[in-house]
């Protein structure tokens, strides 16, 4: 059997690196990155702001998939994992984190469902005390009333409201499809509504270059 060579198949971070639209930029945001590493909340919060950022410029188109690659390749992040979207969640919710640092654990895990909450629901667990520093992620699952591995939800799916999406994919541009995405991810955040998996084409799924399809694939397996 002829043995093929990866190395030919991955582009290197320095090949990459030359392509970028913006690399000055680039450079920056992996320096502070990098920089941010350590454990503290704090350092963890400017580290996954620096995610966040670089998925908004993206977004905006004012850079383009080489310089996302390019960032995750340095940083040791990939795109199209849960990983970087809990990052950006966590990103964006920064200053919310920051009013109430010394409460905040440290995990990424706990960090990213404590993003779920409403604003309502996080300002009673914040001030009674039930969000701290030592807070599991089985914990924070239940005060979210969400089902842990080893606790099966008892919610009835007669008592669930249920939306179907239907929509034509080749009628879609691409920021549409991205827009589309992270309505349907946000949808799927609300604990009273069921997703109907069945509308969505698996086909269009699979087509979507982001990493909204981590999650999106997730609705319907």
């Amino acid at each position: 059997m002829k043995k093929v060579n990866a190395s030919k198949k991955i582009k290197s971070v320095s090949e990459i690196a030359m392509k970028c639209k913006d690399k000055l930029f680039v450079d920056q945001m992996i320096n502070r990155y990098l920089k941010d590493t350590q454990s503290a909340v704090e350092n963890i919060i400017r580290m996954c702001e620096s995610v966040s950022e670089m998925h908004s410029a993206y977004i905006k188109q004012e850079i383009d998939s080489y310089d996302i690659d390019y960032f995750c390749r340095s940083v040791g992040l990939e795109k199209n994992k849960s990983q970087y979207r809990k990052y950006i969640c966590i990103g964006n919710n920064a200053q919310k984190f920051r009013e109430h640092i010394e409460k905040i654990p440290q995990a990424i895990s706990v960090l990213y469902e404590i993003t779920t909450l409403n604003s309502e629901a996080f300002e009673i667990l914040i001030n009674s005390g039930q969000i701290r520093p030592e807070l599991t992620l089985k914990e924070m699952k239940e005060l979210a009333n969400k089902p842990t591995r080893k606790t099966p939800t008892t919610r009835k799916v007669s008592q669930l409201q249920t939306i179907s999406i239907s929509f034509d994919s080749s009628n879609l541009s691409r920021q549409a499809r991205v827009f589309l995405a992270e309505l349907i991810l946000q949808v799927q955040k609300i604990h009273d509504f069921e997703l109907d998996a069945n509308t969505i084409n698996k086909s269009w799924i699979t087509t979507i270059n982001l990493e909204s399809e981590d999650c999106l694939d997730s609705l319907i397996n």
